[in-house]
Parts: C-alpha cells; sequence; structure tokens
C-alpha cells in the first residue's frame, strides 16, 4: 500500500495526533541544534506548524463547531491559544537562531504548544471521535491531505505575498497566512462548483 493511500484512511483524529508528535519531534532537536542546521530545522518546523494550524482552521475547526456540543466555546478557546502561539512564532521569525535568547523563546513557545495540543487532544478530539463516524473522520483527513497538497503546489513568493496580495486584513507573516488564504480560495471554489 502506497504511503498517500495508507493516510487516506486514518481518521483526523490520527492524523492530527501523529502531527502534534511531529511537532514535539521537531522542537526537541530544534532545542538541541547547534550551528547552521538551526535555522534550517526552525523553518521546517514553522512549516510544519502552518500547515496543521492551517488544516485545524480550515477542516477541523469548522466540523468541530457543528458536531461538538458548546463546539463555539472549545474551538474559540483552542483558537485563540493558537493566536498566542503564531504571535510568539512571528516574533521568533526576527531573532537570529543565533542569538542568545533564542533558546529561550524556542522552549516558551514548546512549552505553549505541548499545553495547546493537551487541550485539543483532551477537550476536541475524543468528541470528534464520539459525534463523527470513521467515513466522517476519514473524509476530513482527506481533506487535510489535500490541504498539504495544495500547500505543497505554491511558490514560495506566493506565500510570502499572498495575504498582502488577496487585500487580507490579517498580516500574518509567512506561511501561515499563504496557506489559509489558498485554502480558503479552494474552498470557495469547490463549494461554488457543487449544485
Amino acid at each position: 500500500m502506497t504511503e498517500t493511500s495508507e493516510r487516506s484512511t486514518q481518521d483526523i483524529v490520527e492524523v492530527l495526533t501523529a502531527q502534534h508528535h511531529q511537532v514535539d519531534e521537531l522542537f526537541s532537536r530544534l532545542l538541541g541544534a547547534e550551528g547552521s542546521g538551526r535555522a534550517r530545522m526552525f523553518a521546517q518546523l514553522l512549516h510544519v506548524l502552518a500547515l496543521h494550524e492551517s488544516a485545524e482552521h480550515v477542516v477541523v475547526h469548522p466540523e468541530a463547531r457543528k458536531v461538538i456540543d458548546g463546539g463555539d466555546a472549545v474551538i474559540t478557546a483552542l483558537m485563540s491559544e493558537e493566536v498566542a502561539i503564531r504571535d510568539a512564532l512571528v516574533e521568533s521569525e526576527h531573532v537570529s537562531v543565533q542569538a542568545r535568547d533564542f533558546a529561550g523563546r524556542l522552549a516558551r513557545i514548546r512549552d505553549m504548544v505541548v499545553e495547546h495540543n493537551r487541550h485539543e487532544e483532551v477537550d476536541e478530539f475524543p468528541l470528534l471521535n464520539q459525534r463523527l463516524d470513521d467515513s466522517e473522520r476519514r473524509r476530513l483527513s482527506r481533506a487535510v491531505e489535500e490541504l498539504g497538497k495544495l500547500a505543497a503546489s505554491g511558490t514560495e513568493a506566493e506565500f510570502e505575498h499572498a495575504d498582502i496580495a488577496a487585500g487580507s486584513p490579517n498580516l500574518m507573516v509567512g506561511p501561515f497566512a499563504a496557506i489559509f488564504d489558498r485554502a480558503r480560495r479552494l474552498i470557495a471554489e469547490s463549494s461554488e462548483d457543487r449544485p
């Protein structure tokens, strides 16, 4: 079986939980890294986080709002944490990875992400498992997979300027806004194609 078909048979909770573990591993490797590889690893961490958060914003959180009792409150709290993490990452993008305080900043961000992931795994994921059947969870997983393909299809220049080109008042820096803006356009186009 190919990697793609294996992923498409996973449900969304499995996919997101695996991504949480991937992010934990990237933080650990980055905090232990020194020298020139550190900048590349930080860029990789930002990319993985951008894909993960974009998938949650575009695919998972809207579904959770609909199917979870009190979903608005749960998702609003999670998204508030995500904004705080994004803001801390944006600040850290402007600090050299070789700076003395980079490791301390990164450790604080890691702690925020670990706590946020724990909230998702306790407050959102079990309820998605309860409220959505297997086929619905796999459908969400395929949507996240397609979002990843969409993000991979863009050029770096497109990602650097996507939020500005779209006239978005949201001035998130880097890949977060670009992936989110591309996904939002794709979803709008696909809903227009429905009868």
